[in-house]
C-alpha cells in the first residue's frame, strides 16, 4: 500500500500516468459516440470514462475528442473519480504499463503547457484510475484513524459561488484535502487546461484519496506517523 507519508513520490508518477496519452488503447465493440471509431486510440478510455459517468458526452450526443478540457470541466470530473475511487464504486478495466518511449518525450518536449483534449483527459483519468484502484488497498472495516496525514493541505479556500456548477466538485475537494491550495481548477473557467495542471490536479487526488484510505498507525502518544516524525527530537551528541 502506499503510505500517505510517502506522497511527495506521486507527482512524478502522475506526470507518466498523463504522458500515457500517447500509447494505444484497446479497441472496444462497446457502444460509441458516433464520432469515436471503434479502432480510434483512445476508444476504451472513452467507453470506460462514459460508462463510469465521470464524463459525459455533449449536447449534441458526440464526444468531441480533440476539443480542449476546460478547468471547469477538469475539476468536475476530477471530484467525480475521486469519489468513486474513496468509496471503491470504480469499476476497475485493464490497465497496461506505458512504454518506455513516452517517458523519454517528457525530456523532448514542452509537454507541461500542451493543452489537453478530451481524448487525452479521458485517457489519463482512465489509467489513473484503473492504476490506482488496484495498487492501493481498500481500509479495513475496523480501521479508525483514517485520513490524519498533516502533509496533505487542509482549509483550502474555495471562492466559486454556489450556484457555479463546480461548486460542488470544489468543495468536495476541498473538504476531502483532495486539491492544493495554489491550484488553478479553484477557480474554474472556461479556459483549456495545460498538462502541467492535470498533473498537478491528478497527484492531489490521489494523495488525498489514498490518505482517507490509509490507516497511519499511532504511536503511544496516539500520534501519527507524519506528527510523530515532527515531534522526534534528535538524539542528543555523543
Amino acid at each position: 500500500m502506499i503510505r500517505a507519508i510517502d506522497l511527495c513520490r506521486l507527482p512524478g508518477l502522475c506526470i507518466l500516468v498523463l504522458a500515457s496519452v500517447a500509447a494505444a488503447a484497446p479497441t472496444f465493440a462497446a457502444e460509441l459516440p458516433s464520432d469515436v471509431r471503434s479502432n480510434h486510440w483512445a476508444a476504451g478510455a472513452v467507453e470506460q470514462i462514459l460508462r463510469s459517468g465521470v464524463m459525459s458526452v455533449q449536447d449534441d450526443h458526440q464526444f468531441h475528442g480533440e476539443a480542449h478540457v476546460t478547468h471547469l470541466q477538469a475539476v468536475i470530473a476530477l471530484a467525480a473519480i475521486a469519489k468513486k475511487l474513496e468509496t471503491g464504486t470504480w469499476q476497475v478495466g485493464e490497465s497496461k504499463p506505458v512504454p518506455d518511449k513516452v517517458e523519454k518525450t517528457l525530456t523532448q518536449t514542452a509537454w507541461q503547457t500542451k493543452l489537453v483534449t478530451r481524448y487525452e483527459f479521458a485517457s489519463a483519468l482512465v489509467r489513473f484510475g484503473n492504476y490506482f484502484a488496484k495498487a492501493v488497498a481498500r481500509p479495513k472495516p475496523d480501521a479508525k484513524d483514517l485520513g490524519k496525514s498533516e502533509i496533505l493541505p487542509s482549509n483550502v479556500k474555495v471562492s466559486v459561488l454556489p450556484g457555479s456548477p463546480a461548486y460542488a466538485a470544489c468543495k468536495f475537494l476541498a473538504d476531502g484535502r483532495m486539491i492544493s491550495p495554489t491550484s488553478p481548477l479553484l477557480k474554474p473557467d472556461n479556459l483549456p487546461v495545460k498538462a502541467a495542471e492535470l498533473s498537478r490536479g491528478i497527484a492531489d487526488v490521489a494523495a488525498g484519496v489514498n490518505d482517507k484510505l490509509t490507516a497511519m498507525g499511532q504511536d503511544e502518544q496516539g500520534n501519527t506517523p507524519d506528527k510523530s516524525f515532527q515531534n522526534k527530537k534528535p538524539a542528543p551528541h555523543k
